[in-house]
């Protein structure tokens, strides 16, 4: 399927820079993500794609994301294989003693996001 869509462009001065519209396509589950930590620290989605580019620009590089993404698996990247791998990670932890127990979990995302149990 195809979408087409004509979008006005219009350029505007913001302290003495140029500032433009720029439409772009995000994966809505990341982007909900990160725009509740960026709100919380007072940053506007907005601000942290300029803060990115600013630093592409500055240090004429891409900064390196493959340690972030690394550490933190999407599922929807994860074979069947992988997947299961973590989860068995996951049980090890806690045949350990090393997990967190839920009730801990809940309070923490309750006081930190909002979410309720």
């Amino acid at each position: 399927m195809s979408v087409t869509q004509t979008l006005e462009r219009k350029t505007i001065t913001v302290n003495n820079d140029s500032v433009e519209p720029f439409f772009i396509e995000l994966n809505t589950r990341i982007k909900a993500s990160a725009e509740s930590i960026l709100n919380k620290e007072g940053i506007s989605l907005s601000q942290a794609i300029n803060d990115f580019l600013f630093k592409i620009a500055y240090d004429k590089k891409i900064p390196d994301l493959s340690a972030s993404k690394s550490q933190i698996p999407c599922i929807d990247d994860l074979t069947n294989e992988e997947l299961e791998a973590e989860l068995m990670k996951g049980i090890q932890e806690i045949e350990a003693g090393l997990g967190i127990p839920m009730e801990e979990v809940e309070k923490e995302l309750t006081q930190k996001y909002g979410i309720q149990f």
